[in-house]
């Protein structure tokens, strides 16, 4: 983990955080370093969803490209390495 000022800066798209007084529980199938995250692959992503989400084409699934939008922006929110 990353540590600024005893602080981890971590990202993880899903599951359930239990603060405690004494420490921090986090049960998730992945989590990501912030310094690990690849800015341009999250940019990339983010292009590709607003991409889905402008678009005429019936068959696609608007829920998963707000979904994968969100995820983009955040993943980017945490990232040091913003371009």
């Amino acid at each position: 983990m990353s540590l600024i000022n005893n602080i981890s800066i971590i990202f993880l798209s899903k599951g359930i955080v239990h603060v405690r007084p004494d420490k921090v529980v986090i049960l998730t199938p992945f989590i990501e370093n912030s310094h690990d995250i690849d800015a341009k692959r999250a940019k990339d992503a983010e292009k590709r969803a607003l991409n889905r989400l402008f678009s005429e084409d019936p068959s696609i699934d608007r829920l998963r490209a707000r979904i994968a939008l969100a995820r983009a922006k955040a993943r980017l929110e945490v990232s040091p390495h913003k371009e």
